[in-house]
């Protein structure tokens, strides 16, 4: 199921989803969480103000479009582990066993692998990326030297949670500690991540 449509339904209930946190309440915005095995939670927040919504109807909801799901794309796996619905503000768990699943229930762009990896995948390394912890920047000399270490690479703008210390950015990141990133709104194209 593509993100369009995922969209469509999801606006039909006002509640686009579009954070940061470790129980489900302490996120305050949409958040992305990569393990290092390659599967990945999206932890969703957003305000849900109107009384006639309710855990119960956003909880069906999410059932039946992962049902949904499971017939089009068999071989992934999506589980909707958490909701809450309270003071305001609805918030749900999603756990996709990869990255693939991800980018297939929303149909964005992904990717979760080496640096390698990503560039055979047709990922342009012809970007500048600093460093997290000094002024330093690399290019794509210095990223493809760089082979072997894990990236990660949206085209979302929400926060993000790594399974290891970041240590390079795209412009478009705002660093909020070791593991944590946020992706500017503001911005357009690929955020890059490569992992210590």
């Amino acid at each position: 199921m593509k993100k369009t449509i995922v969209t469509l339904i999801i606006t039909s209930l006002c509640v686009l989803f579009a954070g940061c946190g470790n129980s489900i309440s302490s996120y305050n915005e949409t958040t992305l969480i990569f393990d290092k095995k390659g599967a990945v939670t999206d932890v969703i927040v957003e305000s849900f103000e109107k009384d006639y919504y309710t855990e119960e109807g956003l909880n069906t909801f999410f059932k039946e479009t992962i049902s949904n799901f499971s017939v089009d794309y068999p071989e992934g796996v999506v589980n909707l582990s958490d909701i809450t619905v309270e003071d305001g503000m609805a918030r749900a768990k999603l756990d996709f066993d990869s990255t693939n699943t991800y980018k297939e229930f929303y149909g964005v762009d992904m990717f979760y692998g080496t640096v390698s990896d990503a560039y055979d995948n047709g990922y342009s390394m012809d970007v500048v990326l600093k460093s997290t912890s000094s002024e330093e920047t690399v290019s794509k000399a210095e990223i493809m030297e760089m082979s072997k270490k894990q990236i990660i690479i949206l085209g979302e703008h929400l926060c993000v949670k790594t399974p290891q210390n970041i240590k390079y950015t795209s412009a478009n990141v705002e660093v909020i500690n070791g593991k944590n990133v946020r992706i500017s709104s503001e911005s357009s194209g690929l955020a890059y991540l490569i992992l210590d």
